[in-house]
């Protein structure tokens, strides 16, 4: 059976003027649950210092299934309590998969 390839899913969340500090704060408190929860391979908060309003989650999960039941947990509801509050003007969320062993397996044949 074929290993599973990781996942991630990156983030991108742009506060309202004057809320930067308070959304930073608030996705602050995903950070330990996220890093603990099963399948979870990294998960880190940036920030942009040319645009201090916006930051970014990202997180590498073992598989598809690992990152969804993170999304459905509940420390999650943080990013509905940010909109519902408006205090962010911009929420998007990206997934990837980890193509790179493919272009290693890719390799050994040429």
């Amino acid at each position: 059976m074929p290993r599973q390839a990781p996942v991630s899913h990156l983030a991108l969340i742009r506060a309202r003027n004057g809320q930067a500090e308070q959304v930073g704060k608030q996705l602050n408190l995903l950070l330990q649950p996220a890093r603990k929860a099963l399948g979870c391979l990294d998960y880190q908060l940036y920030r942009s210092p040319a645009q201090p309003q916006l930051w970014v989650v990202q997180g590498v999960w073992t598989g598809l299934q690992e990152m969804e039941a993170h999304f459905n947990s509940e420390p999650m509801q943080i990013l509905e309590v940010l909109v519902a509050n408006r205090t962010v003007s911009e929420m998007r969320f990206h997934t990837f998969e980890d193509v790179s062993q493919l272009a290693d397996e890719l390799a050994s044949y040429l």
